[in-house]
């Protein structure tokens, strides 16, 4: 790993969150949103445009498709589409009050947008017109949610209980709990595969029966307050989802 010459500078507080599409990178710190645009020919990108929110400071990025979308301190969901001519902005839709606390919770699955927050609640919302689609109270026990990722089929959710969860995409069952996955506060989480595996049982998630066959796994890394760095292996057998003890604590 080299790190390249130079700093992109410019924010005047804590840079929160990222995101990157096609050649366009999103950075936010406070409440300004940056926007540059990666040129091969250069090592750096170039500035293209700062937007100020008037509501409160953001915390999260997420790009995908030709459109952004941003949370905040204040339970918002804001949508944008790219220009793609010049990487500039334009609003797309706006949930005021998506939810009733800040919203550090946020992923993208198909055409749905998955948001949590610290008032307890995930929720689903179409990714084009920020329609509310479904609704989890109490996602963790009442505890606040900060963090969520998705698979193709599932969503995994990481809250104040130290516990990490699984909800089915399509219809937001809960589909497994790892009990005690931290010692404190799950922060942030990321997921990366799919790769092909075999997988022996037993599994966790109540699962008893020895399972051999090769499937779509998945290496999920968990991030806590206490300071641990686990990983887990996600395994995707028949519709059915397991997670097996952590491959890595540190």
């Amino acid at each position: 790993t080299r790190r390249l010459p130079g700093t992109l500078g410019g924010h005047t507080g804590w840079v929160r969150t990222l995101a990157i599409w096609d050649v366009w990178a999103y950075s936010a710190a406070c409440n300004y949103l940056r926007v540059w645009e990666w040129d091969q020919a250069e090592e750096l990108p170039s500035h293209v445009t700062d937007l100020r929110m008037f509501t409160g400071d953001l915390l999260q990025i997420r790009a995908a498709e030709g459109y952004v979308y941003t949370t905040g301190v204040d339970g918002a969901l804001s949508a944008w589409t790219v220009n793609l001519n010049h990487g500039t902005l334009d609003p797309l839709r706006e949930q005021l009050r998506a939810h009733d606390g800040r919203i550090e919770g946020l992923t993208l699955a198909g055409d749905v947008v998955y948001t949590g927050s610290f008032d307890g609640s995930i929720r689903a919302w179409n990714a084009r017109t920020l329609e509310p689609l479904a609704h989890l109270e109490a996602a963790h026990g009442g505890e606040r949610v900060h963090t969520l990722v998705s698979t193709p089929t599932h969503l995994i959710s990481g809250g104040a209980d130290g516990c990490l969860r699984t909800w089915k995409l399509e219809t937001m069952v809960a589909d497994g709990i790892v009990e005690h996955a931290h010692r404190a506060c799950v922060r942030v989480l990321n997921v990366v595969g799919p790769y092909t595996s075999t997988v022996n049982g037993p599994e966790t998630f109540g699962t008893t029966d020895n399972i051999r066959a090769t499937s779509r796994s998945y290496m999920l890394i968990s991030g806590g307050d206490e300071g641990d760095i686990c990983t887990w292996q996600l395994q995707c057998l028949r519709n059915d989802f397991h997670a097996k003890d952590p491959a890595i604590k540190s």
